[in-house]
């Protein structure tokens, strides 16, 4: 095992690939990502028809990132055919005597589509900012009720301590083509797109330890190995070789980026390398192994954001290893 490592690491391509490029990948692409992640933005667009103060109040509360909210007077179902606005929510013109009473039927109608996919985010904020005031409202009311010497206004600054709240989702949602509500973390979906980039990088690390397989096979050198029986013993050491360096790599990454794990999660390395080993088996030319590599790592990559995205859900959609980050 000893020599064919030797013989691998002299390899200056070896040291390139193995150094310099996760160098690159950690100082280039990594702070990239991030910051391009940090910047985008969700365009969402609240209507309120009479200009509430407590529309204002409730959309201050509310974190901006990664939220571009626009206040509009008059629903223009338009912005979401066009893409101009994730998601529509449109605040009923009695919203502040509603939340004082505790009604919450129909208070805000949520208008998407089924290509809207982070707008439940805001929904839920928005939903829990509401029924934050509605419990407070309501517990004022009680307390003023037996206690009529309290004083309302200050019994609902701090009705949440006299007062349990009702489940958020009593309020009434609305949507457009019946699309499901699919709520993202912005943070788990930035460390999942770096993870597949990271998984992109082993893929081509893993592809290019393949390769030194077909060149062995060209030269002669696995023919005079079986002759001596020992191709086993080749094939076990570039195995483990290559699957610990794998894993090397991924802990590493995974630890940087902090990527959410399942158990299916830990077995991709695994599965990649024996994917591309089973490949080199089955396949006798060198060429096919990269037109196989180059199509396989972007259909994973395809997959694996659609997948991420609630665009698609099968079984199916597991063949491709990076998904099972996703299971």
């Amino acid at each position: 095992m000893f020599i064919i490592w030797k013989s691998i690491f002299k390899r200056k391509t070896t040291w390139v690939l193995m150094v310099l490029i996760p160098i690159v990948l950690g100082i280039v692409i990594y702070p990239l990502v991030k910051d391009t992640m940090s910047q985008v933005s969700v365009p969402i667009t609240v209507v309120d028809q009479t200009d509430q103060a407590i529309t204002e109040e409730l959309l201050t509360e509310i974190e901006d990132r990664p939220f571009q909210v626009t206040k509009m007077d008059s629903l223009d179902l338009r912005l979401l055919s066009t893409g101009e606005a994730e998601a529509i929510f449109v605040f009923n013109d009695e919203m502040e005597a509603n939340i004082f009473s505790g009604n919450t039927d129909e208070i805000v109608t949520w208008y998407r589509t089924e290509n809207s996919y982070v707008d439940g985010l805001f929904k839920e904020k928005l939903a829990s900012a509401i029924m934050s005031r509605v419990v407070r409202a309501e517990a004022a009311s009680i307390v003023s009720h037996y206690r009529p010497e309290a004083d309302w206004d200050e019994v609902y600054q701090y009705g949440l301590k006299y007062f349990e709240p009702r489940p958020i989702f009593e309020m009434k949602f609305e949507q457009i083509s019946g699309a499901q509500n699919t709520s993202s973390n912005t943070n788990d979906s930035e460390n999942r797109l770096l993870f597949i980039i990271m998984w992109l990088y082993l893929s081509m690390l893993i592809g290019y330890f393949t390769k030194i397989l077909y060149e062995w096979r060209t030269d002669g050198i696995l023919e005079r190995l079986k002759l001596l029986q020992q191709t086993q013993y080749y094939y076990w050491s570039w195995f483990i070789g290559v699957l610990a360096i794998t894993y090397s790599f991924s802990f590493v990454a995974i630890q940087l980026i902090e990527v959410p794990l399942n158990n299916w999660a830990y077995f991709i390395p695994f599965g990649t390398v024996l994917i591309y080993f089973l490949f080199f088996i089955l396949v006798k030319k060198k060429w096919s192994m990269y037109a196989w590599l180059i199509s396989y790592s972007v259909a994973s990559f395809i997959i694996f954001l659609l997948a991420d995205w609630q665009i698609i859900e099968s079984e199916w959609m597991y063949l491709f290893i990076p998904t099972w980050l996703l299971g």
